[in-house]
């Protein structure tokens, strides 16, 4: 069969466009999700300048790369109130210690701990590339996140700059309500009151699952050890209360623990300082609570009538060891008496 020329030739060229058409359209395409990409991140950008931080938490957290979720994470900072150029500000008064500022930021409800809680989690989990900046940022929400807790447990107080805690200064353990403690029983040998056990009742599981937990689940982290078959000899001679007496006093001592998680506050505080102090501008070695609390330092107190008790004992309660990626009452109430505030 002969083909006419001139619809072979018109055949072509409808083909010629339809394949160019469908090439211009993919490229269209791709060019669209670029262009998409690039509209969205100055979306979060101008947001996050009118600090309509709500708004810019949700343009953000539709942004995939390091620096989408970078300022998904100022967002969620903002707004709770924190933002970094007010802290470096403040850093930079000589007159200034970062504990105080710190604690002038501390999330004073559940909705400010939790944007704290995402914003570093987005910085020190799912960032890829951080810089000095970043690692700043993650030892300030570390810190804020851990000095809530602090602050709960400890009563904190924040007088004239100076920070205050229910131990006083001098420190002692014995003036705060965790306090060990020493209750009575009647002793029919001596017909009287005597000391009879020695209690302790831990920090508490809640204080280690906010420190040490996945920040993503709040999971609870925290095992519990309690001695209860130790016993003190007490001899007391001529006591002015409880004269002269021998007794065998019950060492009842419970002590909390806690396996610091990999995605934890404390966890991050770890990483964030060790980063952060090669090249620092700023000294916040006060702010590396890691160090100060898992230090393996075990706790021992004088509790009156009692001579010096150590809390955690190979017969008993492990003692703790530095640097283990686990912390226990014993390392924490060494910790209380010399918080470094």
């Amino acid at each position: 069969m002969r083909v006419n020329p001139e619809k072979l030739f018109i055949h072509r060229a409808i083909s010629l466009i339809m394949v160019f058409t469908v090439c211009w359209m993919l490229q269209g395409c791709k060019d669209t999700g670029a262009t998409h990409a690039m509209a969205d991140l100055e979306t979060c950008k101008i947001l996050l300048d009118k600090r309509n931080w709500s708004e810019a938490i949700d343009a953000c957290n539709d942004l995939e790369d390091d620096e989408g979720k970078h300022l998904a994470a100022i967002a969620y900072m903002g707004r709770s109130g924190l933002t970094m150029a007010t802290i470096l500000t403040a850093l930079s008064d000589s007159s200034n210690t970062p504990t105080s500022l710190i604690f002038e930021q501390i999330p004073d409800t559940e909705a400010k701990r939790l944007d704290f809680k995402i914003a570093l989690h987005k910085i020190m989990g799912e960032i890829q590339t951080k810089d000095q900046s970043m690692y700043l940022e993650a030892i300030l929400l570390s810190s804020l996140l851990i000095f809530k807790e602090l602050k709960t447990l400890l009563g904190l107080t924040l007088v004239n700059g100076t920070l205050g805690t229910c131990a006083g200064d001098p420190a002692n353990i014995e003036n705060c309500a965790f306090a060990p403690s020493i209750t009575e029983v009647y002793n029919a040998t001596y017909d009287k009151n005597v000391p009879g056990k020695l209690v302790f009742g831990g920090l508490g599981a809640s204080f280690y699952q906010r420190i040490g937990g996945d920040l993503t689940t709040d999971a609870s982290v925290t095992d519990t050890t309690r001695d209860t078959l130790s016993k003190i000899t007490l001899s007391l001679i001529n006591d002015p209360k409880y004269g002269t007496v021998s007794v065998d006093v019950t060492y009842d001592v419970t002590v909390d623990s806690a396996r610091i998680g990999r995605s934890s506050p404390l966890y991050y505080n770890k990483l964030a300082s060790e980063a952060y102090a090669t090249a620092g501008t700023v000294d916040l070695s006060s702010l590396n609570f890691y160090s100060r609390m898992d230090t393996g330092t075990n706790f021992s107190i004088v509790v009156s009538p009692l001579p010096s008790i150590t809390f955690c004992k190979n017969d008993g309660i492990t003692p703790p060891v530095a640097s283990d990626l686990i912390i226990n009452d014993c390392e924490m109430l060494s910790f209380l008496e010399n918080p470094g505030f």
